[in-house]
């Protein structure tokens, strides 16, 4: 396996997961990386599709070593992340509880630093993977 890879199939395992959270329960998207994505979509349904695709998509990426494929779990990660920091900045989470900034910052980091190191695994298999034909 490549350098880095793991970080796409951790990406995977969370997408996965909430893809099945959010088609059996719509509360799941309450969670605070989570409600970025049912702001986007308005539907947990869609939410819950849009994660199983892009997990799909993300492994069908990597075993092709295509990764353009990788952006559509890119941006769901960026936007699950962004969520994140909105609940940081604003001092209380998305379901309206107010918390220290720092306390917020501290649980929502690992979201905040895939996104990151995902970011920085698609730069490096972007120029070591070329595109299929």
């Amino acid at each position: 396996m490549q350098r880095g890879v793991w970080v796409v199939y951790m990406a995977v395992a969370l997408h996965l997961v909430w893809g099945v959270l959010f088609l059996v329960s719509g509360e799941a998207l309450g969670s605070t990386p989570a409600a970025a994505l049912l702001r986007l979509t308005g539907s947990p349904i869609l939410a819950g599709v849009l994660c199983l695709a892009g997990a799909a998509i993300a492994i069908y990426g990597e075993r092709r070593r295509d990764w353009w494929a990788l952006l559509p779990q890119q941006a769901l990660l960026v936007l699950s992340a962004v969520g994140s920091l909105e609940a940081v900045i604003g001092g209380h989470y998305a379901d309206g509880v107010p918390r220290p900034v720092v306390f917020i910052l501290s649980d929502q980091l690992p979201m905040i630093l895939g996104a990151l190191f995902h970011t920085l695994v698609l730069v490096d298999l972007g120029r070591t993977w070329t595109r299929p034909r």
